[in-house]
């Protein structure tokens, strides 16, 4: 199979030569009906041949030459151009890519900014600052209403567990149910009377 590498000091048609494409050649060379150019580009690759280095000729070379080798083939031996450019390997050039014109880049870079620019007004042009501060005073509002019924349940729990404690008390000094019940009543009243003059007095 052919292999494929790259190279940056030759061009897309550099492939390099393989046995066969010498053979071919060679077959080729004594052919009054080759084009001058051709015969010219044919001793050439015959003269700087060398099976130990990867030399390098024109594909299209290679691709007039099978044509010519279809017209006169080689004696009892069928060359195919798969034979021919088996083993090759095709030479890509190394990619530059082009030079940028600085203006081009300064107005992609104008037009960058002012796409920004656009989109961060699309962002916040339905964003109203009355409707940003009806929507910062309701959530101050809400946290305040939090804030009170916390106070609420805080106080009505500190009531009750008073009232429980001024029962329990009067239970275990042996006092009547009734009088159990007024203590902690009154207990739970004193406690409520000093919830509400230190909420006042915040």
């Amino acid at each position: 199979q052919a292999r494929i590498s790259t190279d940056m000091d030759y061009n897309f048609e550099k492939i390099t030569v393989t046995q066969v494409m010498y053979q071919v050649a060679l077959h080729l060379k004594s052919n009054e009906n080759l084009d001058g150019h051709v015969r010219k580009q044919l001793s050439e690759l015959l003269d700087n041949y060398d099976p130990e280095t990867q030399q390098r000729t024109s594909f299209s070379l290679i691709l007039k030459l099978y044509s010519y080798l279809l017209e006169f083939p080689i004696p009892d031996r069928h060359v195919s151009l798969h034979d021919i450019l088996n083993g090759t390997e095709i030479i890509f050039p190394h990619y530059e890519p082009p030079e940028r014109n600085p203006e081009l880049v300064a107005r992609l870079e104008k037009i960058k900014v002012r796409l920004a620019h656009e989109e961060y007004d699309k962002m916040v042009h339905n964003i109203n600052p009355s409707a940003q501060m009806s929507m910062r005073k309701a959530g101050l509002e809400v946290r305040d209403a939090y804030k009170q019924i916390g106070l609420i349940l805080n106080m009505a729990l500190t009531v009750v567990c008073c009232f429980v404690f001024g029962y329990f008390v009067a239970s275990y000094a042996s006092y009547a149910t009734h009088l159990c019940i007024l203590s902690g009543a009154t207990l739970g009243f004193i406690v409520f009377i000093a919830e509400i003059y230190f909420i006042a007095t915040r």
